[in-house]
């Protein structure tokens, strides 16, 4: 019974973290389609339109969401097989089978404000105000492990859940960019200095579980270990022994929107270079740079210990008898106990400011036009961020079947991740 309540915790913990997932390389489709002034987001340098003025308006300059997970969903639920196969089932092992050691969910969006550029001779100039947001989910296969088979095999063991993380934030850029054609329109080299205004962020330093199970099985101690920075214009509540008991809402919608606190810097820098008429390279960083969160900070740092001996019923038979605990009163004894493993108090919550780092990436890539209607497409992508990147390696072939209409047709090749 004590292995089943365990696993059933982290299983519901595990279900609510894996939310939904899906593969999107967005950033690398948009990056050599012409006639799409965006393509300066992900190189300053390259300018895939040639009007001499663009101008973008809220809704209609773009909206990206991009979803991608170390995992495939369809590991876990699927249909299942004889009997069972018009039924969706959940397959630990099979989902089990699948992970990394580390394996990571990540969910990004963007919605463009406001965009206006204009182009000179040989120059052009933008400015743009972009909303950003983006998620991040990690959890280590040893957490899995532990749902897939208990703690039978560990008794006397101390089994190590492996670190968790959520990471998220919120924040408005407001960026302003330059590109100049140099050596007689073969290098183009392209600049973007960013303002950041964070809106909110929860940044994990550490969230860790470990399971240690008696050598004679009679008892089970949990154990945390978490430091979390957190910023958004909410105020905590305690309850009566002074633990974290949720967030009241002191704010209204327009004082978050507008918020100009929390400002931090970026920068992009890129090149593009046309080794002949028909072959171009370029490369590019996006996004280097951090957010110092300064107001309305909070950060939690709290290590708590569990041990569950079991319930005791026997004086919840007879109510006349001295010593008599409903069951239901010593259940709700034994949660208060559990939440209190999780759950911060008072005095382990401080307001120290802090710095989020945002994501960088990193585009090298190259392209080469068959004709003034088709060009072939290489470009590879690294992503980094807090300790951890990824890379992805794209073919791409882009037609244009008129002067409003362009196909492309887009394949990943490869994908790879690494945690420093």
């Amino acid at each position: 019974m004590k292995a089943n309540t365990i696993r059933t915790l982290f299983t519901v913990i595990l279900l609510l973290s894996l939310g939904l997932t899906a593969f999107s390389q967005g950033t690398n489709i948009m990056h050599f389609m012409k006639g799409m002034p965006q393509s300066s987001k992900y190189n300053p340098a390259l300018h895939n339109d040639s009007s001499t003025v663009v101008i973008g308006l809220p809704g209609l300059s773009g909206i990206y969401l991009g979803l991608n997970s170390d995992f495939a969903l369809n590991d876990l639920i699927h249909y299942g097989t004889g009997n069972m196969s018009d039924s969706l089932i959940i397959d630990i092992d099979g989902f089990h089978n699948g992970l990394k050691d580390q394996n990571y969910f990540r969910q990004d969006a963007e919605i463009s404000l406001f965009s206006f550029g204009f182009r000179t001779h040989r120059a052009f100039i933008n400015f743009s105000v972009t909303e950003k947001q983006s998620a991040q989910i990690g959890f280590s296969k040893s957490f899995v492990t532990f749902l897939k088979e208990g703690n039978a095999p560990y008794i006397g063991q101390n089994f190590d859940l492996g670190d968790m993380d959520f990471n998220l934030f919120h924040y408005r850029e407001f960026a302003l960019g330059f590109s100049h054609e140099l050596m007689q329109g073969k290098l183009s080299i392209g600049a973007k200095a960013k303002a950041l205004f964070g809106k909110a962020a929860m940044q994990t330093n550490k969230l860790n579980f470990k399971v240690n199970t008696a050598a004679d099985g009679s008892s089970i101690l949990l154990q945390t270990d978490m430091s979390v920075d957190f910023s958004a214009p909410v105020t905590p509540k305690y309850d009566e022994s002074n633990f974290f008991d949720g967030f009241e809402d002191d704010f209204t919608a327009d004082e978050y929107i507008l918020t100009s606190k929390n400002m931090g810097v970026a920068f992009d820098l890129g090149a593009v270079y046309k080794v002949n008429p028909k072959i171009m390279v370029s490369a590019s960083i996006i996004d280097l740079g951090s957010i110092p969160f300064k107001n309305n900070v909070y950060n939690i740092r709290h290590a708590q210990s569990y041990s569950w001996e079991g319930l005791d019923f026997s004086n919840s038979l007879d109510d006349t008898k001295p010593g008599y605990i409903s069951a239901d009163d010593m259940l709700d004894t034994e949660m208060d106990k559990l939440e209190a493993v999780v759950r911060p108090k008072k005095d382990e919550i401080s307001s120290d400011k802090f710095t989020l780092s945002i994501p960088t990436k990193l585009f090298v890539g190259g392209t080469y036009t068959m004709n003034n209607k088709l060009n072939f497409s290489v470009l590879d992508r690294l992503y980094m961020h807090n300790g951890q990147t990824q890379n992805s390696l794209s073919l791409s072939a882009n037609a244009m079947l008129g002067n409003s209409f362009r196909l492309q047709d887009h394949t990943l090749l490869l994908e790879t991740d690494t945690t420093i």
